[in-house]
């Protein structure tokens, strides 16, 4: 039920060139590839391959390439979404995988097989753009935009999560309607995604007002409100959040912890303005404002706040630090990231998913991975997953269904490489 997080780099799959090319990463000056089909070649300066002023990185054919003066590996992974006890992920050449529990056919394969470390391909397409996980286990399920703008849906049905207009489980993805959708999200036994306007509608179970509206439970998609110009939706186990097209964060759905941030009732209403990404947990949510501050609200039972408050009701700023870029909330803990790569998480550490060993519980917030510079990041129950400069995904915490990418151990106390096939 994590939120949707599509990774925004260049990753092209294009040949590699020498020629010199002005504005790649961030404006700084670089060659557009280095890769000459065997190995990433050398230079230091525009006009060999390197980025200007530093030295080109030695990539190993077929595993990674270098673009842009950096290795990417054959895999990288540029959306992910990571659910109570499995995982998916988009490639660059956009392939869609999925990892850890198939209970109700979450992997998009028979009940055969219960689960798998090792990521095992959706579909037979290359043509998927983002993905989102939903459920609690067992009954879990999985949600998939492609480049049409065509919405997918597989797995568990029975609150009629997929949208299909029945209950029956849904072994293979099964189309979502006519229209076209820009954004997807999964709950504990719903979902909710953004139309081409930016248009919020949900489906599925709608008790504690999860969709958005009084206890309404629908089959097929449902226009929650007659508004559009949403991006960045998120939902959590009974709750929500979006941003509209003022920079302005509404939430809605069940608020017994104060994780909505308003006392307007289950529909989405305002909670503060100047947002530019939010994440919705269990039972508390964080946000990321324009000047890159941190705030946080909800439950903040196991410290999955990041602040000292009991349990806030609107929002909080975590710290005081300006230069935040992207948060995930989790059951009981959170993770971010900072513009420098850096990646710290905190909350809950009983089954390791703050990615470090040997922490309180719960723990403050704690740089993961300082060895690596970091792009992506998203939580779940007990689980926490990441994506690396280079596009390799690793993941850490509870691998009771080897949704770590691990066979055997539990929990994985540090960052585990995911390998793909």
């Amino acid at each position: 039920m994590r939120s949707l997080l599509t990774l925004l780099l260049a990753l092209s799959a294009a040949a590699c060139t020498t020629e010199f090319d002005e504005g790649l990463l961030d404006g700084k000056a670089g060659c557009s590839g280095c890769f000459d089909g065997v190995r990433c070649l050398s230079g230091n300066d525009a006009s060999a391959c390197g980025r200007q002023g530093e030295s080109c990185t030695t990539c190993t054919a077929p595993a990674s390439t270098c673009e842009q003066g950096s290795c990417v590996v054959d895999a990288a992974v540029v959306a992910l979404a990571v659910g109570s006890t499995h995982v998916f992920a988009v490639d660059r050449q956009a392939r869609l995988w999925g990892w850890g529990s198939n209970s109700a056919s979450a992997l998009a394969v028979d009940s055969a097989t219960e689960s798998s470390e090792i990521p095992l391909r959706i579909g037979a397409v290359e043509n998927w753009r983002e993905v989102a996980a939903g459920g609690n286990y067992p009954e879990l399920f999985g949600c998939a935009i492609d480049d049409s703008s065509r919405l997918w849906c597989w797995g568990e049905n029975g609150n009629a999560q997929l949208g299909l207009g029945h209950t029956n489980v849904q072994i293979e993805p099964a189309l979502v309607g006519q229209k076209s959708w820009t954004d997807i999200d999964g709950g504990s036994a719903h979902a909710c995604a953004l139309d081409d306007a930016g248009a919020l509608f949900c489906w599925g179970y709608g008790d504690q007002g999860r969709l958005g509206v009084p206890n309404t439970s629908t089959q097929q998609p449902l226009q929650v409100l007659q508004q559009d110009g949403f991006s960045g939706l998120t939902v959590g186990d009974v709750h929500g959040c979006m941003i509209a097209s003022d920079d302005s964060l509404w939430c809605f759905g069940e608020n017994e912890s104060g994780q909505v941030g308003h006392e307007g009732g289950v529909e989405p209403a305002v909670v503060g303005t100047s947002y530019e990404q939010v994440s919705a947990g269990r039972s508390h949510s964080c946000g990321i404002r324009l000047d890159g501050s941190l705030y946080c609200w909800g439950d903040n039972s196991s410290g999955q706040l990041g602040v000292s408050a009991s349990s806030p009701n609107t929002p909080i700023q975590v710290g005081s630090d300006t230069d935040w870029k992207h948060v995930s909330c989790g059951r009981a803990h959170s993770c971010a990231l900072k513009k420098d790569g850096s990646l710290w998480c905190w909350g809950s550490a009983a089954d390791g998913q703050i990615g470090v060993r040997f922490l309180p519980d719960p723990a403050p917030l704690t740089q993961v991975g300082s060895e690596r510079e970091w792009v992506l990041v998203d939580t779940s129950d007990r689980t926490t997953c990441a994506v690396a400069r280079d596009g390799s995904a690793w993941c850490w915490g509870d691998n009771g269904n080897r949704q770590a990418g691990i066979f055997g151990a539990s929990p994985v106390e540090e960052p585990n490489l995911v390998e793909f096939p």
